[in-house]
């Protein structure tokens, strides 16, 4: 796999890229808690990122790497690409790289506690790695430090689907947390409703739902009920997630209901004291990606024929 510049991106580029980042950005979010085991855990995180990243910049070389090449092997090898690209892989950084490799090892084989400073400083340095690769590479650079959101919308194409998940990169960007959760909750609840088979039944306007539950409320609370427990275990295996990693993302997303009418809209609703800082939302919106990106890769979303179209839905 190389780093050509492309009007489209690679699939499996983007998949790799998909996981990178979803590495770095674990990786910062752990850091952020400063105690152990987190620290050593956001080591472990910020060294795959960075093995990936060399991987990638190695194997556009000429001389790719093997399946068990070294860690410093790896890096002489992404230097050797870099040098042919006429870039160079600063001192400072290889350095660094370096020391936070052996900061994991000590942490994951030793035992030991690496200090909170230790943890940011490498995740830091892994982003630099990462910018550094996306300076080399168009494709890559369409991806951008957020993530490759945009890319997925892209290549996903779908109405309610893309438009949506490039409302969240661009709140997200812009800082606006909550709107960017809303536009990603949007864009999973829309895919969820494409999915084929169907993971659920056509969807249906809230004004109708609710005028049933009216007069069904005593039979349909119990059903209900029972459908969420089940729902939330079939679910997760369906996207492959734990049951626990689902509800978390839920959770942070919040609840989308879809209003019916000459112009249909959406409005999410979510838990008072849900997190919404940065890390969070973009883990968030980064899990929201993948899902629909591994959904898009199996050919199991389709573009709908019912009245829910002209919304997005």
């Amino acid at each position: 796999m190389t780093l050509n510049a492309a009007s489209h991106p690679d699939p499996d580029l983007l998949a790799r890229w998909l996981a990178i980042t979803g590495l770095i950005a674990g990786a910062d979010q752990l850091a952020a808690r400063r105690s152990w085991p987190s620290t050593a855990l956001a080591l472990a995180s910020a060294m795959a990122a960075a093995e990936a990243i060399l991987g990638l910049l190695a194997t556009s070389g000429g001389r790719p790497p093997s399946d068990k090449v070294l860690f410093e092997d790896l890096l002489n090898l992404a230097a050797e690409a870099l040098r042919d690209r006429g870039k160079d892989l600063e001192p400072g950084l290889r350095a660094r790289l370096i020391r936070t490799q052996r900061q994991r090892n000590l942490a994951m084989h030793v035992g030991t506690d690496p200090s909170p400073q230790g943890a940011a400083r490498a995740v830091q340095t892994v982003k630099e790695l990462r910018d550094l690769a996306v300076s080399l590479s168009d494709e890559l650079s369409a991806f951008g430090a957020n993530g490759p959101v945009r890319a997925v919308a892209r290549m996903v194409g779908i109405p309610g689907i893309g438009d949506q998940l490039v409302a969240a990169a661009d709140a997200l960007e812009e800082h606006r947390m909550t709107d960017a959760l809303d536009a990603a909750a949007m864009a999973l609840d829309v895919a969820l409703s494409r999915v084929t088979p169907p993971l659920r039944p056509p969807a249906s306007s809230a004004i109708s739902r609710l005028q049933f539950e009216a007069e069904h409320d005593d039979i349909l609370h119990g059903l209900e009920e029972r459908s969420d427990r089940l729902e939330a275990w079939l679910l997760a295996l369906a996207l492959g997630l734990s049951p626990a990693v689902l509800a978390r993302l839920q959770r942070t997303l919040g609840a989308v209901t879809w209003w019916g009418g000459a112009v249909a809209r959406a409005e999410v609703s979510r838990r008072p004291n849900v997190d919404t800082s940065p890390s969070t939302t973009t883990d968030a919106i980064l899990e929201v990606a993948d899902i629909i990106f591994r959904l898009w890769q199996d050919d199991a979303l389709r573009r709908g024929d019912t009245w829910d179209d002209n919304a997005g839905r």
